[in-house]
């Protein structure tokens, strides 16, 4: 039976945040290494806090085991460690395969431990009125400081990684304003490596607070506070990353959501408040009286002289004493049993009022309970509500401004073309829309919800031709599909995945791969003209030869995949590839391994591939 308190509710917001971020994560249709390892991230988080949720608002010794999923957060470390690796993209991987293996085998002994250590008993908690364990296990919360360390470290790697790239240190300031401005990377690690380090000190508080060196209650309240503050900054870092590619949708309602959980907080522990505060009046209303006999159990008391209890007033004097105060009423236990009360002065006589704990545990689960259901509308209202509102205040109006514009505008054939009424406002009234797709252009990649409607928009109030520039060349273009192409593009860039481009001849396949290989990049890009390979040197061309690996053969050759390191090995006409070498190449892609012709070295290659037919290569395997 749950029952709800300021500590509980409190940490219902993280709880709530934490469920909605990992089940937008895990129900995404694409899923890269970021997206995974955050979405594991906050599912372990959301253990984590379910754990303290239902711990806080379960009163009763068999409710210390719902403690036992607050250990989830030296999984969620081990999670945590991954995602640094792997946000935005992929860096010191064979060490990240390592790290994962150490740490999370180190996480499931901890857990165990602690499974191990929860059979030794229960102490009440009256600072957070709870139940919990009389040992908890030391492991977990040193596993998840040391986790999160090895993140940060991880991160402050990555940004050194591509300050040294870039040459920050010899431009300096400039080149840390430039870097920041151009390279996402730059800016997303530098946010992630910040949040990291708030992280690494909320684990230091909860390392020290599981010691009882930080009291109970205060650590209850700092951890509901600052767990939302910092999820909601991954909320925002992931979806501004070109990693998240998320909706302006999405975005605009978890950012709407963290900011009502937020919000909320204020006058839900206001309410709270209040409503303790009347209790108490309440109480000091009951009408006061001494017991009437000292032997009568304390128990059953609703009050009594604390001077008439000749045999147990040392005792309840020490009970009371070691009790929590929290302004209003003291808890204490006596002769096992949780109590509560407050002492007023009655002459020279301190009479105490002292009830059952269950009476006081029912009033702060009345009020708690109308607060969580403010948090619970609230949660629904953003996740349904928001979206549906957004929708149909953004992209009504633009499908009937759309067909109000095709509606009054003249057709080029049109003999009322140059005397037709109204003809200077509808151009003046186009010429504003114009204007407002300008900014809505930019913002397209933000709202695939939205980017049909303003794309038809688009193609009614303007039809001209569109340049881009691709490092030295410029590319022409009108189309709607190569807008999207050059967007694809845009998010693949980030990306050092290989990438089919499909296109005819004279599309512009080779423009497109070397925007990929960026124009501010200075390594090498190598073009393999397919159709002009002959057969039977394949082999040669792509790995290299030593010069006895042929007759006639006077010098070694370096290939193609040596000449492209460090850079990017564009194959032009990927479909012209013989077949005998097209297994070659699946290997190579697979393994990442090589060996030039004539040697028994074996070569890792450290290019970026990008690839180009105008054939329909699933069509040719189905031929075949």
């Amino acid at each position: 039976m749950l029952e709800l308190t300021i500590h509980s509710v409190g940490r219902l917001a993280p709880t709530l945040l934490c469920l909605s971020i990992a089940a937008h994560l895990w129900l995404r249709e694409t899923r890269d290494k970021s997206t995974f390892w955050l979405g594991a991230y906050f599912s372990f988080l959301f253990l984590f806090n379910l754990g303290y949720f239902l711990g806080y608002s379960v009163v009763s010794e068999s409710g210390i085991y719902l403690w036992i999923l607050a250990s989830a957060i030296c999984l969620a470390s081990a999670a945590r460690l991954q995602l640094s690796y792997h946000f935005f993209e992929t860096v010191f991987e064979k060490e990240s395969k390592r790290a994962a293996w150490i740490f999370f085998a180190a996480a499931i002994i901890a857990v165990a431990e602690t499974l191990f250590w929860f059979q030794g008993g229960r102490k009440w908690l009256p600072s957070i009125h709870t139940y919990g364990p009389v040992y908890f296990s030391f492991s977990v919360p040193v596993l998840s400081l040391f986790g999160y360390l090895g993140s940060l470290i991880v991160g402050v790697r990555k940004l050194s990684a591509i300050r040294k790239k870039e040459g920050i240190k010899a431009q300096g300031w400039s080149g840390l304003k430039r870097v920041w401005r151009e390279n996402v990377g730059f800016r997303i690690n530098f946010q992630l490596t910040t949040i990291t380090f708030f992280e690494v000190g909320l684990n230091f508080i909860f390392l020290i607070g599981n010691k009882f060196w930080v009291a109970n209650s205060a650590l209850a309240e700092w951890m509901n506070v600052a767990l939302l503050l910092v999820f909601s900054a991954y909320v925002l870092i992931y979806s501004l990353s070109p990693a998240g590619r998320t909706g302006f949708t999405p975005r605009l309602t978890g950012v709407t959501l963290v900011f009502c959980l937020l919000f909320l907080g204020v006058p839900a522990r206001a309410y709270q408040e209040k409503s303790l505060d009347s209790f108490r009046t309440q109480l000091e209303s009951e009408p006061s009286a001494p017991l009437s006999s000292p032997d009568e159990k304390i128990v059953s008391a609703s009050h009594f002289v604390l001077e008439e209890f000749k045999s147990n007033s040392v005792l309840l004097t020490t009970a009371i004493a070691r009790g929590y105060r929290d302004g209003r009423f003291v808890f204490f236990e006596f002769q096992s049993v949780p109590l509560f009360g407050f002492a007023r002065n009655e002459g020279k006589r301190v009479v105490w009022k002292v009830f059952p704990y269950s009476r006081f545990r029912k009033k702060a689960d009345e009020g708690a309970r109308f607060v969580s259901i403010w948090y619970l509308v609230s949660v629904a209202g953003c996740m349904l509500i928001l979206p549906f509102l957004y929708r149909t205040s953004l992209i009504l109006p633009l499908r009937h401004l759309k067909e109000d514009i095709e509606k009054f505008t003249p057709k080029e054939d049109s003999h009322f073309e140059g005397s037709w009424k109204g003809k200077r406002e509808v151009d003046s009234f186009r010429f504003s829309f114009k204007e407002i797709l300008s900014v809505l252009e930019k913002a397209k990649q933000q709202m695939p919800e939205v980017f049909s409607e303003i794309q038809n928009l688009s193609e009614v109030l303007t039809s001209r031709v569109k340049k881009t520039e691709l490092g030295n060349r410029i590319l022409i273009y009108k189309s709607v599909s190569m807008f999207r192409v050059l967007e694809e593009a845009e998010r693949a860039k980030f990306f050092k995945s290989p990438v089919l481009l499909i296109g005819e001849n004279g599309t512009g396949r080779e423009s497109i791969a070397r925007f990929l290989h960026g124009a501010e990049n200075s390594s090498p890009f190598v073009v393999v003209a397919c159709a002009s390979v002959p057969s039977e040197f394949w082999g040669s061309e792509i790995f290299g030869h030593t010069k006895d690996a042929f007759p006639e053969t006077l010098s070694d050759r370096t290939g193609r995949l040596v000449e492209a390191s460090e850079g990017t090995l564009f194959f032009d006409e990927i479909g012209d590839v013989p077949s005998y070498f097209q297994i070659e190449l699946s290997n190579l892609l697979e393994t990442n391994r090589f060996s030039p012709m004539g040697s028994d070295s074996i070569l890792n290659p450290s290019c970026r591939f990008l690839f180009a037919t105008r054939k329909n290569l699933e069509e040719e395997v189905r031929k075949k």
